[in-house]
């Protein structure tokens, strides 16, 4: 099975929550339910003898910005940390966001958060409280990684891990066939959230000892899953 054509929720956009030092990836998908490009290219329109007097448009630059619109998800790593930015300025508005599309590319932007909503009440009693911002890119996105995959996955193999207190390692799952994209999404178990944690990537940092479970699932088609078994030793 081909690829096909592209549903929105096969795109997964991660933002980078420690923008000034190593990169931390949060995935920037519960509780949001609307992603929007709201870019808009700079023109230049002249008139040119060469053109008989006809208008003649270039694009001179290309100016990115994405619209992200849900509902308030506290404890969410991505939601948290936007949220905290609402009261600051300048600089601490800067980050990064990814996007990784189903065939595997992923592209980067450096760029500033806008609009942030979710700190207050922004609608009637009853309603969930709004989450929103936009992201701002500033300069051109770079290729993280090309798009080669042109089939969908079939199946995801894990292994069960073991890592220490206040150690990292990584799930590394396998996605098969070999022409689908391997990017996945990872959630710990609502009774292991105190024993480890999970990045968009699939890091997993060990919090306190204890057995928990972390679902794995394929972005380009979420029903394809895993469950990775963790076991947290004393340091």
């Amino acid at each position: 099975m081909n690829i096909g054509y592209e549903l929105n929720y096969q795109h997964a956009y991660l933002i980078d929550v420690n923008p000034t030092g190593d990169p931390e990836w949060a995935y920037l998908g519960p509780g949001i339910s609307e992603v929007s490009d709201d870019g808009e290219d700079t023109t230049v329109s002249k008139n040119y003898y060469s053109n008989g007097g006809v208008e003649s448009t270039q694009v001179t630059a290309v100016n990115t910005s994405f619209a992200i619109k849900g509902d308030r998800l506290h404890g969410d790593k991505a939601q948290d940390y936007i949220v905290s930015k609402k009261y600051c300025a300048g600089n601490d508005r800067r980050t990064h966001l990814r996007q990784v599309n189903p065939d595997g590319e992923v592209v980067q932007w450096d760029g500033i958060l806008t609009g942030i909503k979710g700190g207050s009440a922004t609608g009637a009693a009853a309603d969930n409280t709004a989450f929103e911002c936009e992201f701002k890119a500033e300069g051109y996105p770079v290729i993280i990684e090309d798009g080669e995959a042109s089939a969908l996955p079939e199946e995801i193999t894990v292994s069960d891990i073991s890592v220490a207190v206040g150690a990292k390692t990584n799930i590394n799952p396998t996605v098969t066939p070999s022409d689908a994209s391997g990017f996945c999404g990872y959630a710990v178990a609502d009774n292991g959230v105190d024993i480890c944690s999970v990045d968009a990537l699939g890091n997993v940092k060990g919090l306190k000892a204890g057995e928990t479970t972390i679902a794995v699932k394929c972005m380009a088609k979420p029903s394809v899953s895993a469950v990775v078994k963790v076991t947290v030793a004393s340091s």
